[in-house]
């Protein structure tokens, strides 16, 4: 354990990226158990603008994530636009277990309309 009044050290870094899709607007937070959750966009030539997450278990080897998984399966693309500028991963204060999520994906193809969503997730061991 490190001294919160000392000086800070990276304890692990990576990048994940497991496959061809763009990933991005990244969101990462820790429960209280030391589970790690990360929130981002994904996209590709294949796939629509969607959110996905990926986990790390407290116990899991340092740098490595989960198979990334669908929060929403976007159904579009964006022409023309500037995709939007947030993504938020926090962890609710009641029971410091349950991890909220918010980004945007494309419902419709189009311009200037992605649409925001917001999930609810949590890990198994964190009653």
């Amino acid at each position: 354990m490190t001294d919160p009044a000392g000086q800070p050290v990276v304890r692990q870094q990576s990048t994940y990226s497991p496959d061809g899709v763009a990933r991005w607007m990244g969101s990462i937070a820790a429960d209280r158990k030391g589970n790690s959750l990360l929130g981002f966009n994904a996209s590709s030539a294949a796939v629509f603008p969607s959110i996905r997450y990926a986990g790390r278990r407290a116990g899991d080897p340092q740098s490595v994530m989960s198979a990334d998984a669908p929060l929403i399966v976007g159904a579009g693309a964006q022409t023309g636009a500037r995709w939007g500028d947030y993504s938020s991963l926090t962890l609710d204060p009641v029971d410091d277990c349950t991890f909220w999520y918010t980004s945007q994906y494309m419902k419709d193809g189009g311009s200037f309309n992605w649409h925001t969503y917001v999930g609810r997730l949590r890990f198994t061991d964190c009653p």
